[in-house]
């Protein structure tokens, strides 16, 4: 399975984790969005490239579709085609990546995709919920380990940064 989403690469594997469907459907927790999604991507690569590492990224988890269309034009990444289980997902990230990223950080699989895995850093989407008021509810450091690197989005310019914990 790996051969085919790295093609035989040795380099360094991002593996990101992605969560609409139901999350959209709902509309509780925050789902994996176009600009936190291509903006973190393109944030880890950067900062993995500065440290001298050559780069490619496996997307995961539901909605495959959507993903392939937001990286289209970009050759560096892999999202899988066959269809989307958590169980295939939870072995590809504990045999596969080197740094992962959840984009819904609510999501139950993409946590524990991360959690059992061998990776090296995880980061995660500081966005929680929709809804504020439940947002405010929430403290990160009760869930995440804190090894684990929260993300934020500034939407009034799409720049990613890391948030102190």
């Amino acid at each position: 399975m790996a051969l085919d989403y790295f093609d035989n690469d040795t380099g360094h594997h991002i593996c990101v984790h992605i969560r609409r469907e139901d999350f959209m459907l709902y509309g509780v927790y925050e789902y994996s969005t176009e600009n936190f999604t291509r903006a973190s991507v393109l944030y880890l690569r950067a900062k993995l490239h500065e440290s001298g590492k050559n780069t490619t990224v496996a997307i995961l988890g539901d909605d495959r579709l959507w993903a392939q269309a937001l990286f289209a034009n970009d050759t560096w990444i892999r999202v899988p085609t066959i269809p989307a289980r958590p169980t295939t997902d939870y072995a590809f990230f504990a045999r596969h990546c080197h740094t992962i990223l959840l984009t819904a950080s609510a999501s139950t699989f993409g946590f524990w995709s991360a959690y059992i895995s061998s990776a090296e850093i995880v980061y995660y989407n500081v966005e929680y919920a929709m809804d504020k008021d439940f947002q405010g509810n929430f403290v990160p450091a009760d869930i995440f380990p804190p090894t684990w690197i929260p993300l934020q989005l500034n939407s009034s310019n799409n720049v990613i940064t890391e948030v102190a914990r």
